[in-house]
């Protein structure tokens, strides 16, 4: 014969209510914090993404205009348009070979590297 006076019995069942309220609103918490989290990541990424296109825009406009001048250039110096814009092509050529020569020891892990330290910033 045990004798639990009635007042404490509904005391623990209401500690116990209030616990379980508090767990499921630290779940809520949590979720939405996550969501909060993966949200801003998400939006840095698409701008990072934007500002980088946009910065390859100006870039390749301005390589194509920079390309155009110093072979109109030294055409001009040469007496030879042809071998002014042969030359600036070869260059050109020159650069890509040497991009796909070294993408993958040095390219690659530049842009992975640095993909992967702006997600984890905080």
């Amino acid at each position: 014969m045990s004798a639990n006076p009635p007042g404490k019995f509904s005391d623990i069942q209401n500690r116990a209510k209030t616990l379980t309220d508090d767990v499921g609103e630290l779940l809520d918490l949590y979720y939405k914090l996550a969501s909060v989290t993966v949200t801003e990541k998400a939006s840095n990424a698409a701008a990072v993404s934007i500002t980088f296109s946009i910065l390859i825009s100006f870039a390749m406009f301005t390589l194509l205009f920079a390309g155009l001048g110093i072979g109109w250039y030294l055409g001009e110096v040469l007496n030879s348009v042809l071998a002014g814009y042969a030359i600036v092509s070869g260059f050109f050529f020159v650069m890509i070979l040497l991009t796909v020569l070294v993408r993958k020891s040095y390219i690659f892990p530049l842009i992975r590297n640095t993909i992967i330290k702006k997600l984890y910033e905080s």
